[in-house]
């Protein structure tokens, strides 16, 4: 059995994940001679560009020297280096052309580089030689039993509580279950916000403070960063774990991640967050009822004045789709005190005649 194994601390170690398989290789008897020379030889190539196509052939040529069947496992795909991945890429290839007996078993989070190497799997050896499976939440009664089976000690309720929390997520599940402080997973959070970089962890805050995900476009428009800038941020937060990326939108791993994360940010930073969002929603907001809303929360949370906003809301052709929930939140704010006129009367009744298109009469009043 050949490996490559992914780690977080190695990731920008060229095929520091492929050193176990590089191993494996070099003692192929013959075939991977030319391997271990091109790996220990003192003298180095005279073209360095050539290094890595060299050392793949190398590694292939190693490859076909093996007998009987292959299997390749790649683990943590998420936290593989590209020339790793690449590598593992051009063997597979190898192995088809040569159509000797070749298997690959590879398990990543649900991240881009995971779905990427997943393509290149389709396109090299097709949609029939290929198995994806997809691990879900736990179902209620797996899930109580993983938990019981890692912490005997806890309660029936407490047991229902780390389910709750939890959502299913078996890591998630088993860190609960195994830690039982409140404090323990606050930590963790912590050290994995630590290894952020700069721009990863201000991503994150705006995730956490945005309360749902948003496409790449949108953290790029409001953060008013570049393509590049905002990818190479979404990329860091990828491999932490903490930020997933489905399709076009990134969103936070789990709920636990939020909660954590928003109580390492002060105020100011919270408000100010707010008001990136609300700026940018109102601006892309046009007559989208459920965006001018969502701006109108992040307005009144960074603390700015949210009347004229809020009437803008109630004037929209498709204000009935807030809802009753919506419409006592602009109540609300209608009612406050030190709203300015004439915006305070024309909120009041912009509310009072949404509330009667409704049917909700006691609002009315």
């Amino acid at each position: 059995m050949l490996s490559v194994v992914g780690y977080e601390s190695a990731f920008q170690v060229p095929l520091g994940a492929a050193a176990n398989l590089l191993r494996g290789l070099g003692k192929v008897s013959d075939a991977g001679e030319m391997l271990r020379e091109f790996l220990f030889s003192p003298n180095p190539v005279d073209d360095r560009s050539l290094e890595p196509l060299r050392l793949f052939e190398a590694a292939r040529r190693a490859l076909l020297g093996l007998e009987g069947s292959i299997l390749l496992v790649a683990d943590d795909l998420q936290w593989v280096d590209d020339l790793s991945l690449a590598l593992c890429s051009y063997l597979v290839r190898s192995a088809a052309e040569e159509e000797i007996p070749f298997a690959v078993i590879a398990a990543t989070r649900p991240t881009s580089r995971g779905l990427a190497f997943h393509d290149s799997l389709l396109k090299d050896l097709g949609e029939d030689r290929v198995w994806t499976i997809d691990l879900g939440p736990l179902e209620p009664d797996e899930g109580v039993q993983l938990i019981r089976q890692l912490g005997p000690q806890l309660s029936t309720q407490r047991v229902a509580e780390l389910w709750t929390q939890s959502n299913g997520s078996p890591f998630w599940l088993g860190f609960l279950a195994r830690s039982g402080e409140e404090h323990d997973l606050a930590d963790y959070i912590a050290t994995r916000q630590r290894g952020l970089r700069r721009d990863a962890a201000r991503m994150l805050a705006l995730l956490c403070v945005a309360t749902r995900p948003l496409a790449a476009s949108e953290l790029e428009a409001v953060m008013e960063w570049d393509h590049a800038r905002a990818e190479e941020a979404i990329a860091d937060l990828e491999r932490s774990g903490l930020a997933v990326v489905h399709g076009v939108a990134v969103g936070l791993g789990h709920d636990l991640i939020r909660a954590s994360a928003m109580g390492q940010l002060s105020a100011p930073s919270r408000r100010e967050l707010h008001a990136l969002l609300a700026t940018f929603l109102e601006r892309h907001a046009a007559t989208d009822v459920q965006l001018l809303h969502e701006a109108l929360v992040h307005r009144r949370e960074a603390g700015l004045d949210a009347a004229e906003l809020a009437l803008r809301v109630l004037q929209s052709p498709r204000r009935r789709l807030l809802g009753r929930e919506g419409l006592l939140e602009l109540a609300r704010l209608a009612d406050a005190s030190g709203l300015a006129e004439p915006v305070a009367t024309a909120l009041r009744l912009a509310v009072a005649q949404l509330a009667t298109e409704m049917g909700e009469q006691q609002i009315a009043l």
